[in-house]
């Protein structure tokens, strides 16, 4: 890939490896950056309402189901998962 991860730590993109070897080459900064990041979402943006399911995440924003459609996507998420312990 062009492009540079860090120009102060002149990493490039392709400089750093495939999974969890990728670690070793990208700065703290970054590291923290991205922790920091997803730490906002979980506190800010994803907070579990009081009153509202267990999930049920994002506020009124977020698109809803009705019930019909919503059982017919858990059968289908629940159909998977049991094909995926076969």
């Amino acid at each position: 890939l062009p492009g540079f991860l860090s120009f102060s730590y002149d990493v490039k993109f392709a400089d750093v490896p495939n999974g969890l070897a990728a670690l070793k080459n990208v700065p703290l900064f970054g590291i923290l950056q991205i922790i920091g990041t997803i730490g906002v979402f979980e506190l800010k943006f994803f907070k579990q309402e009081d009153g509202a399911e267990p999930g049920d995440v994002g506020g009124p924003q977020w698109k809803r189901y009705d019930d019909a459609t919503k059982f017919e996507k858990l059968n289908i998420e629940l159909n998977n998962g049991r094909l995926a312990m076969i």
